[in-house]
């Protein structure tokens, strides 16, 4: 497993990694503990830091964002050790003929022969190996597991010397923590706790911004001020300035100082509109939604103010991609919107948000019949608990159609086996069967079309946003690093301005502002894929029109561009 590169600006915190690193040669073998605030940036820390080490490194992580797979299975022990032993295995570490399959007992099995091999190793040769097991507190937070994966992790006492389980979490105070390890966790040398940016560290990422006007320096000291250096506020007011057009000190005037907690800064927010039932309803549907949202998909069915109020008091909540859909910047804001409106009358109800899901599938089932919306109608009914609606809306005939728009197999074999549960729950053996053999038919499909370079496909029929999304799913790859290289490579060669470049056309004086970011984002990217020559040659033929008012020619004008 790969932790997704971060939306937070990053720089490492070196003081927490050294003592990290510090820990680990500290204890050769049991449980090390980081621990850190939403956003601190403990994920990236454990992914960065340790990709270069000496020593074998195993990562599994029990939240991913915008996984292409629901994170609720992260949580499951089954899957946790599945993913462990197989990790293990592809990395050498055998466990044994049988070939790892969904068996609780086989597993810790595996596992537990795995470990001793692991432990053999380090006694012959001297290579210890680590294992990464981040997002632990999001398992009861927000994956209600039948068997949570902290129950089976094992025992402390069962490790061997060589091998150390390094854990990320929000807090060690997790239900389901075997007290053996609870205990081993308290001592002071296994605990590591992210610390905050420096001022230096905050200065360098505000000013790496770009950001139009550039603070001054009294500005960039409030910032640090008011961020305290933590990762996650410092983004929050960098996304303010890049998004608002107020002055500087005005938007740093709104700013509520971080305190501890980012939620703090969120229930500030939260008390300025929760008096707006149609501003929290929105909320409510968009902390519900799948991955990136489209605000132009949003618009057909949400109130306009309070769509307005979403995009002018919350948009430095989010991040926005080039083709125009949303996503939340950080997942803690999703989480505590969640959580807020789980059960208020006339959003939600006092029994739980499955109203929510239910409205957010009709949402879907009414989309235009193009919209990609529309294929997340059965995982809404799911999240609905609408077991028989969800059994209806897993279509053979409408899942095919969908495979041949272009939705990546896997994503629809996800969600069969997602609805799995809603033909245990009614009861229905045929429904059961179908879901099952619907969803190995994808999987099937998938595995076919492994060679295939799909995404170079769908953009030679001019799917472009199509082919993007079947390449990844938010922050996770879907395909090969070569193909997505070759991706890269070709979408970069449609994009560039051709008749701008050889200079076949002249730039209008009403279109510069547009031309001007235009070509200041081809030459960020045109260094990546052409000769530095061939850009700087490309820029000089680049020709702007004159300005005769100002006596002006087209040459002084393309000079001055």
């Amino acid at each position: 497993h790969e932790f997704p590169a971060p939306t937070i600006p990053y720089r490492e915190i070196t003081s927490t990694a050294h003592r990290l690193d510090a820990a680990l040669s500290t204890n050769g073998s049991g449980y090390i503990i980081l621990l850190g605030s939403p956003g601190s940036g403990k994920s990236t820390l454990l992914t960065r830091s340790l990709r270069y080490r000496s020593e074998r490194v195993i990562h599994y992580y029990a939240y991913v964002p915008d996984s292409p797979q629901p994170n609720a299975r992260r949580g499951e022990s089954i899957n946790f050790l599945h993913d462990l032993v197989l990790a293990l295995s592809q990395a050498g570490v055998h466990a044994g003929g049988t070939l790892a399959r969904p068996d609780l007992e086989l597993l810790s099995e595996q596992l537990g022969h795995q470990l001793a091999e692991l432990g053999r190793e380090f006694r012959a040769t001297g290579r210890r190996t680590i294992i990464v097991v981040d997002g632990l507190d999001h398992i009861h937070r927000e994956h209600a597991p039948s068997r949570p994966l902290l129950a089976d992790l094992p025992e402390p006492g069962s490790l061997p010397a060589g091998v150390t389980f390094v854990l990320g979490s929000q807090t060690d105070q997790l239900p389901s923590l075997p007290s053996t390890l609870a205990s081993q966790l308290s001592d002071a040398g296994r605990r590591v706790k992210m610390e905050h940016l420096a001022r230096d560290e905050v200065v360098s990422l505000v000013s790496a911004a770009e950001l139009e006007p550039p603070p001054n320096a009294e500005q960039i000291e409030r910032v640090f001020a008011l961020s305290d250096g933590h990762p996650l506020a410092l983004a929050y007011i960098i996304n303010r300035l890049r998004a608002s057009p107020q002055p500087v000190d005005e938007v740093l005037e709104e700013v509520e100082p971080f305190e501890e907690r980012i939620d703090d800064q969120y229930f500030a927010h939260w008390r300025e509109i929760s008096r707006d039932p149609a501003l929290v309803r929105l909320l409510a549907k968009v902390s519900r939604l799948r991955g990136a949202f489209d605000l132009d998909w949003v618009g057909t069915w949400a109130d306009a103010d309070a769509l307005y109020s979403l995009h002018s008091r919350f948009a430095h909540y989010f991040s926005r991609e080039r083709d125009g859909r949303w996503r939340f910047f950080h997942n803690s804001f999703r989480v505590f919107l969640r959580r807020q409106t789980a059960s208020i009358p006339g959003v939600s109800s006092s029994a739980g948000d499955s109203s929510l899901f239910v409205e957010l599938a009709a949402h879907c089932r009414e989309s235009e019949s193009d919209r990609v919306e529309r294929w997340d109608e059965l995982y809404y009914l799911v999240g609905a608990g609408d077991h028989k609606s969800a059994i209806g809306a897993a279509d053979r005939s409408e899942l095919r159609r969908q495979f041949m728009s272009g939705r990546p197999p896997e994503s629809i074999a996800s969600d069969l086996l997602g609805a799995l549960p809603s033909a245990a729950e009614t009861d229905d053996s045929v429904a059961l069967a179908r879901l099952t053999l619907l969803a190995s038919e994808f999987q099937q499909r998938d595995a076919n079309l492994e060679d295939v370079p799909m995404s170079r496909q769908l953009l030679a029929l001019g799917r472009t946003r199509a082919a993007i999304d079947y390449a990844r799913h938010g922050n996770i790859l879907r395909i090969p690093a070569t193909e997505a290289f070759d991706l890269c490579g070709a979408l970069f060669a449609l994009a560039e301005p051709l008749d701008i470049l050889g200079g076949h056309v002249e730039i209008k004086r009403h279109e510069l502002d547009t031309a001007d970011v235009l070509l200041a984002d081809w030459a960020k990217t045109a260094v990546r894929f052409r000769p530095l020559t061939q850009v700087l040659e490309a820029i000089d033929r680049v020709k702007v029109e004159g300005e005769a008012q100002l006596g002006q020619t087209s040459e002084e004008a393309s000079l001055e561009l």
